[in-house]
């Protein structure tokens, strides 16, 4: 009888391959880059990158990294949201800037943006305000553009743009919705879709269909509004009777 012999073939599979990057080009992950550096993210864009040192390498600068330690970057010349800023050149990443940087980079979340100055507190009612951000109560008023209080919270005509009543319970406190559409372009406060015709509309208050204590006293979750829901079980709060 003929026996065959077989050859052992290995069946590791073989290991990511190097795009060669050198330091300051783009690249994916830590192999690509070349040289002993490594792939340092800073939102979407990722550069090869190392500490800086004893310096950096032509065609970039000391910048400060993700982890705010000094690294080695490219050049900064356009600022990116929410990822880094250019301060003289250098990038800055947004976990280490200033609050001067705020319009790039944000304001912690009881804060809001002043332009040109940094991180403020936010305003209280009745304040001057710009955007929802500016408020404490999380509502500027697309018309009066003041602080109202928040949406979904009991109103008056004086604090809140349509201080509307639940035709289901008179006896219920108004509650507050900002105006939106039409001729305004910011959005909804968070929590809220905007149901609005050519002449202008009113933020709607999302709640749970399977849980009605999401709405205020008076109002029943309805899930067949003439809104786009944004995800099963969402509704929003009606005072209809039916």
């Amino acid at each position: 009888m003929l026996g065959i012999a077989c050859s052992s073939q290995s069946s590791t599979a073989p290991g990511p391959t190097s795009l060669g990057r050198a330091i300051y080009e783009r690249c994916g992950s830590d192999v690509d880059c070349t040289g002993g550096t490594v792939c340092t993210a800073l939102g979407y864009d990722r550069f090869c990158s190392k500490p800086c040192g004893s310096g950096c390498p032509a065609g970039g600068t000391c910048g400060v990294g993700p982890d705010g330690a000094d690294t080695c970057l490219p050049t900064c010349t356009e600022n990116k949201k929410s990822a880094y800023f250019c301060d003289t050149g250098r990038i800055v990443a947004c976990v280490a800037a200033p609050e001067t940087a705020c319009e790039t980079c944000a304001c912690p979340s009881d804060k809001r943006c002043e332009p040109g100055v940094g991180c403020q507190p936010k305003r209280a009612l009745g304040k001057a305000c710009g955007q929802h951000a500016d408020c404490a109560s999380g509502n500027c008023s697309q018309v009066a553009k003041v602080c109202h209080v928040g949406e979904g919270q009991p109103c008056t005509p004086d604090n809140c743009d349509m201080c509307r009543d639940s035709a289901r319970d008179r006896a219920a406190p108004h509650i507050c919705h900002s105006a939106c559409g039409g001729t305004l372009t910011t959005d909804c406060p968070v929590g809220s879709d905007c149901a609005a015709g050519p002449s202008g509309g009113y933020c709607l208050i999302r709640c749970d269909t399977t849980n009605p204590s999401t709405c205020p006293q008076g109002f029943h979750c309805d899930a067949s509004l003439g809104v786009n829901q944004p995800g099963p079980n969402v509704g929003y709060c009606s005072g209809a009777l039916f």
